[in-house]
């Protein structure tokens, strides 16, 4: 927030450390009160389940607060360059510019990356199988991360070659639509694969696979947001 001239960081700090850990309680809450109607025997007290989430919140709250202003008040997080205060008008794109274009094409390349393994992991998850091949995931992590953010790199000098210069929520988006991807892919596994039958299991599914859609999908944007961030910094910096 600071390098792109922000100054509201309590704001964008109280959002970090507030959003993503409610929902994953919320979801937690929601499935073990599903097992619990259901008298399943792998349900979890919902005691145990609050306690678990505020000792979460509680450090998660405290180490946002605390790295925001450590951040916030660190030097070197200062932007180089010196954006002007007019807003110039952004002319007319061409059409394989437009994001909803862009989107399905730049999440299927980062998610093809991924498949395979990730299909491993799904399958490993819900048949009850050992996974162990982790040196493999991480490999395929490090591919992830880098054609996330060469792809978000591609795409945000396109962005500015063609005289858009609100090129921040495109990367962070055109990134993120790999989760749109993995969410596509469990729905599939869901109705084609695993033929689930019995609404509690498929709820227990849909929940756990939205939260997995809705994590990937910021995760991958904030990749792509960061290395555009850093190559626009970088090209900028350089213009004497």
């Amino acid at each position: 927030m600071k390098t792109a001239g922000l100054t509201d960081w309590i704001g964008g700090a109280t959002v970090s450390a507030f959003v993503y850990p409610s929902i994953v309680l919320i979801c937690f809450v929601f499935v073990d009160i599903i097992e619990w109607l259901e008298d399943a025997a792998g349900r979890t007290p919902l005691t145990s389940v609050f306690l678990y989430g505020a000792i979460w919140m509680t450090i998660s709250i405290a180490a946002t607060y605390h790295g925001a202003t450590v951040g916030y008040r660190h030097s070197g997080l200062t932007s180089r360059n010196k954006v002007s205060a007019v807003r110039k008008a952004i002319p007319d794109q061409p059409w394989y510019m437009w994001l909803l274009f862009q989107m399905p094409i730049f999440g299927a390349i980062q998610f093809a990356v991924i498949f395979v393994e990730f299909q491993y992991i799904w399958n490993s998850v819900w048949r009850s199988q050992l996974y162990a091949m982790f040196g493999c995931l991480f490999i395929n992590m490090l591919l992830l991360v880098l054609a996330i953010g060469c792809l978000s790199i591609i795409q945000t000098y396109f962005t500015l070659r063609h005289g858009n210069h609100e090129w921040h929520w495109r990367a962070f988006w055109t990134a993120a639509s790999c989760g749109l991807w993995v969410g596509g892919y469990t729905f599939y596994y869901m109705v084609y694969i695993a033929k689930m039958n019995m609404w509690e299991g498929e709820l227990i599914y849909f929940v756990w696979a939205a939260l997995l859609t809705y994590s990937c999908s910021v995760m991958c944007g904030m990749i792509g947001l960061l290395a555009s961030a850093q190559f626009v910094e970088s090209i900028y910096s350089n213009i004497k």
